[in-house]
């Protein structure tokens, strides 16, 4: 049989045990915290890289596809155009 007392105690515990899984999911992040800004910092000295990646991707793709650039231009500033 279920008393309040006991209901009572029972949530309490379990409102216990959430706060004390979320403390722990909070020090985790933080203990990963550095590698994500070595990641961060990796990913920025990788940019040109990325950069020169996406050129030659449009440059094939368009060659590929029958794709002017200038057409693509000339479309988005139609649309930004647009309403």
């Amino acid at each position: 049989r279920i008393t309040a007392q006991t209901y009572l105690s029972r949530s309490q515990s379990s409102v216990m045990s959430r706060i004390t899984i979320l403390l722990a999911a909070i020090a985790q992040c933080a203990a990963l915290n550095p590698a994500i800004k070595l990641a961060g910092k990796g990913m920025a000295l990788l940019g040109p890289v990325f950069t020169l990646e996406n050129k030659l991707q449009a440059a094939a793709l368009g060659r590929i596809g029958g794709v002017d650039s200038e057409d693509v231009k000339q479309e988005i500033a139609d649309d930004i155009k647009a309403p």
